[in-house]
């Protein structure tokens, strides 16, 4: 597989269906780093700590999916904002919104948020 394959569809049926190879490894990152995470907190272990930019990857992709646990009922007519700002400045900040039922997120710390 080259580069020029990572645009190519495949069947990856824990994204509900066809997806790109690319978005395929990046699905495969996320999941790792939870999974490690996961384990450090089993084994009550501090280290190791993953990169900031594996940090930030992972907290990229899987704030992607804030929507699909919005109530889009009870968020219908509603605006909101919320950052999720991180100590490590290489991690740094997240903006979640939310406008009439539909959810946002974006790198970076918006200024003008209800919530930080």
């Amino acid at each position: 597989m080259g580069d020029a394959d990572l645009g190519k569809p495949f069947w990856m049926p824990l994204m509900a269906g066809w997806t790109t190879a690319v978005e395929g490894f990046d699905f495969t990152c996320t999941h790792d780093w939870s999974e490690f995470m996961q384990l450090r907190i089993h084994m009550e272990q501090d280290e190791p700590v993953p990169s900031a930019g594996a940090t930030r990857a992972y907290l990229n992709r899987i704030l992607r999916f804030f929507h699909l646990f919005l109530d889009r009922e009870a968020a219908a007519g509603r605006e909101f904002s919320a950052v999720m700002a991180f100590s490590d400045p290489q991690v740094g900040a997240f903006t979640i919104r939310v406008v009439d039922g539909n959810a946002t997120v974006a790198e970076g710390a918006d200024e003008d948020t209800d919530l930080v």
